[in-house]
């Protein structure tokens, strides 16, 4: 890859992680999942909660728009934004109250959801909270048809 290349792919970087802290609930949100990770725990989503979900599900989609439309790569965003995205994806509790309860809603999700898992497991790389991975949801594939 080219030297401009690489800088413009960097800037760009610098500034899409701007744009998830400039969501204060996917901050927030992400700062409580973070605390029960390092407990040991899995984060538990409550309606109280859902603000947080919102923007961090906006961000979410923001980067599903830009991998489906080809104007980035998953290897290219996949070290950096896999937490962020299984860390929520692959949570019972968010799956059940949010993410299948309005599937219709987050198709973009989903399809991100999907290019992303068969993207780790091509390159044998782990997946975060994987026994309650998303397609295991009878949601999942009624959503994906449409895509």
């Amino acid at each position: 890859m080219k030297k401009d290349a690489k800088i413009t792919q960097a800037g760009f970087l610098l500034e899409f992680s701007k744009l998830f802290y400039s969501y204060e609930g996917a901050e927030k949100l992400e700062q409580k999942i973070d605390r029960k990770v390092e407990q040991g725990e899995m984060y538990v989503y409550t309606t109280d909660d859902y603000e947080l979900i919102n923007d961090y599900f906006l961000w979410l989609e923001a980067l599903a728009a830009m991998i489906e439309n080809k104007t980035l790569d998953i290897a290219f965003v996949n070290e950096l934004y896999n937490y962020r995205f299984f860390s929520v994806t692959n949570n019972p509790t968010i799956q059940k109250n949010e993410l299948c309860r309005f599937a219709q809603y987050y198709s973009s999700i989903f399809f991100l959801h999907k290019e992303w898992v068969a993207y780790r497991k091509k390159h044998r790389q782990p997946i975060m909270y994987e026994e309650y991975d998303l397609s295991k949801h009878p949601e999942y594939n009624a959503v994906l048809k449409g895509k």
